[in-house]
């Protein structure tokens, strides 16, 4: 066991509280040293300042509750960043799940209402026709071709994260 962990071991149970105290300035420290580097990471990854700041926020608090697991950590600059990452992607994969339940949501909304299919078609075609021509390919490609993100980003030549944009501003329109 290296000096330093040997030395917090015995120093955690001969003075519990001012080990506490320790530990709990170290992670604020850190946490003032690097929240704004992660939150800048994360916002490019998300698109968004609050849902950046809250992924960054779950990381400490992540790294609180398992401080005794991650003591041994020699870069933890790294493991930040690894984590801030890794919480983004989860967030962006749970957004698209929510993407497809509204979808969901939407076509059985569609398939319970006492209107021809006609109507419908062109009430659609109406809402369609009102946004944007990009945002407009975007759902398109999602809703009625059933392509993935990926595929929509690819063939149109832009960002993932710009397909999802394009797909929430829809649904809110």
């Amino acid at each position: 066991m290296p000096f330093w962990d040997t030395f917090f071991y015995i120093y955690s149970y001969i003075c519990p509280k001012r080990y506490c105290r320790m530990i709990s300035h170290s992670l604020e420290k850190l946490f003032n040293a690097h929240f704004r580097s992660a939150a800048y990471v994360a916002e490019e990854i998300v698109h968004s300042k609050s849902v950046a700041e809250d992924i960054v926020q779950e990381v400490f608090v992540r790294l609180w509750e398992k401080r005794e697991e991650l003591r041994g950590i020699e870069n933890i600059q790294g493991y930040l960043s690894f984590s801030v990452k890794n919480r983004c992607l989860n967030h962006l994969e749970h957004q698209q799940v929510v993407d497809k339940y509204r979808q969901h949501c939407l076509m059985s909304e569609m398939s319970e209402t006492d209107e021809s299919p006609e109507v419908l078609i062109e009430e659609v075609s109406r809402l369609l026709e009102k946004l944007p021509e990009k945002r407009r390919r975007v759902l398109e490609m999602s809703v009625l071709d059933s392509k993935s993100y990926a595929e929509i980003a690819g063939e149109l030549g832009i960002s993932l994260n710009t397909v999802k944009d394009h797909i929430k501003k829809a649904y809110s329109f």
